[in-house]
């Protein structure tokens, strides 16, 4: 699956040593989180994910090479049980969306990051 993203942003593509050699109190790290869902006849189920992670990561390649700031690996799952009639869908519960989220967010903390983000890419965003 195409990302979008230069190795150089993508923190997953680091090592352990790389990653603990940045600077804990200015990186940012952006999660992407879209849906697998229908999006009609013509379009593959990971449409909403493919132009999230295109977006980020066009929007990365715009920012200065020396500014921290990398892309997560992507949340591929949302809260799309409006979509489960059709073939292919995968949903989480929007509680279960987002105790994912707070326990990445908790993990990222314990490992004394103290910014990320997400871009949700999804019609239904849970409350």
């Amino acid at each position: 699956m195409k990302t979008g993203f230069r190795t150089q942003e993508t923190l997953p593509i680091l090592n352990w040593k790389q990653v603990d050699a940045l600077p804990r109190d200015s990186t940012l790290l952006v999660l992407p989180a879209a849906a697998i869902e229908q999006h009609g006849h013509h379009l593959p189920l990971a449409t909403d994910t493919l132009i999230n992670n295109l977006l980020l990561g066009h929007a990365l390649g715009k920012l200065p090479a020396d500014l921290p700031v990398y892309a997560l690996p992507p949340v591929h799952y949302g809260k799309s049980n409006e979509h489960i009639g059709f073939p292919g869908t995968l949903s989480l519960s929007a509680t279960t969306f987002m105790a994912v989220l707070r326990d990445l967010g908790s993990s990222l903390s314990k490992a004394g990051f103290q910014k990320w983000s997400s871009t949700t890419l999804m019609a239904e965003i849970p409350r």
